[in-house]
């Protein structure tokens, strides 16, 4: 099986952005790549990637949309569904 995961290292723990299908105590080889932060490769699959190429909502629009957000994205989509 060969799988491309997106992690953070912190406190000597590289932590996966979700959940691997994988057995606990398997034993895997990881190679690591350095990848800048906005890299979305391995994220989306083509058909994901052509839908969004049709979205009339450019990077920079978003980039604007989103800049006010302090501190994980999710945290403010939960507190404004709690105004609700």
């Amino acid at each position: 099986m060969e799988l491309t995961v997106h992690a953070v290292y912190k406190d000597g723990v590289l932590q996966p952005d979700g959940r691997l299908p994988l057995r606990d105590m398997q034993r895997i080889t990881i190679t690591i790549s350095d990848v800048p932060a906005n890299d979305l490769d391995g994220y989306f699959t083509r058909d994901e990637r052509a839908e969004a190429a049709k979205d009339p909502v450019t990077r920079e629009e978003a980039r604007r949309a989103l800049s006010p957000v302090v501190g994980p994205l999710s945290a403010t989509v939960i507190a404004a569904r709690l105004e609700r």
